[in-house]
């Protein structure tokens, strides 16, 4: 581990000691804030530990297991006779078995909502019927008279000749 001014100890050389990464050391950092808080020295950005600190800190990290209980437990365990262990062992697996019947039950149940909620779609489908054409009248437009009808041939002519604008059938 290399050492820095005064007895100090940068995190990345912590981590590589110990054969951790620097985030795991900045987790336990974060864990340990309060008993750790008095040998931190931030400098330039770089994140230091005083020499009493660090060797807390390596403490902590090459522990084999973080959690006491599980090793007084595991310990216990292991100091029970055979029996015993395997008597806790049958019941872990019942309690487990009576768990998946109850979620099986649960599953079953859900199924049948399911397929009653499918069913009841259909029928309520089958009794909507089509809407109704609606039947529209388009508008058109009224038939006006020729003005020419009823007139002889040669008014006719004389009118489209002279005046063409009398053909025109007006909307008057």
């Amino acid at each position: 581990m290399s050492e820095s001014h005064e007895n100090r100890y940068r995190i990345a050389d912590i981590a590589k000691e110990t054969g951790v990464s620097t985030t795991t050391v900045y987790k336990h950092l974060k864990r340990l804030k309060s008993q750790m808080k008095e040998y931190l020295i931030k400098e330039a950005g770089i994140t230091y530990l005083a020499k009493p600190g660090a060797e807390i800190l390596k403490n902590v990290i090459l522990t084999p297991a973080e959690n006491p209980r599980l090793i007084q437990s595991t310990s216990n365990l292991l100091s029970k006779p055979l029996e015993t262990r395997l008597e806790h062992l049958e019941k872990a697996v019942l309690m487990l078995v009576d768990e998946l019947k109850g979620s099986r039950q649960i599953q079953a149940q859900t199924q049948a909502q399911v397929t009653n909620l499918l069913h009841e779609n259909r029928r309520l489908r089958i009794m909507l019927s089509p809407p109704e054409p609606v039947k529209t009248i388009t508008w058109q437009p009224s038939e006006k008279k020729d003005p020419l009808e009823g007139l002889a041939w040669w008014e006719k002519t004389w009118i489209k000749m002279v005046h063409p604008e009398r053909c025109r059938r007006s909307m008057n």
